[in-house]
């Protein structure tokens, strides 16, 4: 991974409240501000460098339009999918070029080494979104589930009273979901959740159905 210089600080609340301006509903594991880099202490440890890849890309692209005209073009393409796209909040977030750029090869530690200048505007302009799912995949696959798939349940689907005996953690890409016993909590769309091992719950589908991205620790665990 190519090293730009930067000063990292650790800041949960900051992005957690980035994440609340920016529509990214709580999946800001990072911000770039060039030179400033700011984490979370949040990130998987298996992540980190990907995570970090990802903002150092954006610093490519900030230091090549020279800080200010990286943010006035950041500003302009929010406004430019707005109005032409119809698209705010994390659906516009991912179809900016910049993010295009940075999440589809920060998978690639050596991509620093080989990006060619204005790639996110030579390259990405024309939108080629993020394959999302497919992302997620590679985020739980590359924190070790061993097991990772992709699960649609149908409207007002019930899950009786059970537990986990190993990790479990989704993504909702699309619906929600309602736990109920002893765990309380509302999963909706774009959220992670990680189910506590061991706790017993319940669960009902909302009215729209659910689908997810899910990793499991133990075949037959879900």
């Amino acid at each position: 991974m190519k090293n730009i210089w930067h000063i990292e600080i650790k800041a949960d609340t900051l992005l957690y409240w980035y994440s609340k301006l920016t529509g990214t509903h709580g999946n800001a594991k990072a911000a770039a501000f060039y030179p400033f880099l700011i984490t979370t202490n949040k990130i998987h440890p298996k992540m980190r460098p990907y995570f970090i890849n990802h903002e150092l890309i954006h610093f490519a692209q900030q230091k090549e339009m020279f800080i200010i005209g990286g943010w006035i073009f950041h500003i302009f393409e929010y406004f430019y999918i707005l109005c032409t796209k119809g698209k705010y909040g994390m659906e516009g977030y991912l179809l900016r070029s910049t993010e295009q750029e940075a999440y589809n090869n920060m998978f690639d530690l050596d991509y620093l080494n080989k990006r060619k200048s204005f790639s996110h505007i030579k390259k990405y302009w024309k939108n080629k979104p993020v394959i999302w799912n497919e992302y997620l995949k590679k985020i739980l696959t590359t924190e070790g589930f061993p097991i990772v798939y992709e699960w649609t349940d149908a409207p007002n689907t019930l899950y009786e009273n059970h537990k986990h005996q190993g990790r479990v953690s989704f993504f909702v890409v699309d619906g929600s979901v309602t736990f109920s016993g002893g765990i309380n909590k509302t999963v909706s769309k774009w959220e992670r959740f990680d189910v506590p091992v061991g706790v017993e719950h319940g669960a009902i589908v909302g009215n729209q159905g659910c689908t997810y991205i899910v990793g499991q620790e133990i075949e037959g665990d879900a």
